[in-house]
């Protein structure tokens, strides 16, 4: 050993932007005196939150893994099959960051040999309720032929002037 001097690994929930400190957020910390609700007159507080929220689902998969659970609770092996690219190692990752988020839960029910399930949260079905209206409001469209496009491109805005925009300028 090397005497203790070891330094622990970063917490895999920390948001890579997270503050230096005691008063950074890791694992949901708020210190003493502040809110965690976001106020539109503190554009910092914002700020944080959305580093958070970004680092939330910026593993791979998981919003995929969010709506697949957006129907009722799932086992491993259900997710798995539904979400057929996703490595079985990138998977239990994604459950269980999401879990220590606190966006999903997992119940094991009692039955010999015991089945694990996977459920949204309170918050994770707000959330996933949310990405549902915002992926509603964006339109996909795929570059035209005639452009001759080096490579594939879609594009995806919020209304049809803006797609026309940036079908023009997206190769």
């Amino acid at each position: 050993m090397d005497g203790g001097n070891r330094r622990r690994p970063p917490c895999p929930l920390s948001p890579p932007t997270a503050a230096v400190g005691r008063d950074s957020r890791r694992r949901g910390y708020v210190p003493s005196g502040r809110s965690s609700a976001v106020t539109d007159d503190d554009p910092d507080d914002r700020h944080e939150r959305l580093a958070d929220l970004r680092a939330a689902l910026s593993g791979k998969w998981a919003l995929h893994v969010l709506a697949g659970l957006r129907d009722g609770p799932r086992g491993f092996g259900d997710l798995h099959t539904d979400l057929d690219e996703v490595p079985e190692k990138t998977l239990a990752r994604r459950l269980r960051d999401l879990r220590l988020r606190g966006l999903i839960r997992r119940e094991v029910a009692a039955t010999p040999p015991p089945t694990p399930r996977y459920r949204l949260t309170d918050g994770g079905e707000r959330l996933v309720a949310a990405l549902d209206g915002v992926t509603r409001s964006v339109e996909f469209v795929d570059c035209p032929p005639d452009l001759d496009c080096a490579d594939d491109c879609r594009v995806g805005t919020v209304d049809g002037e803006t797609t026309r925009r940036a079908l023009a300028d997206c190769c």
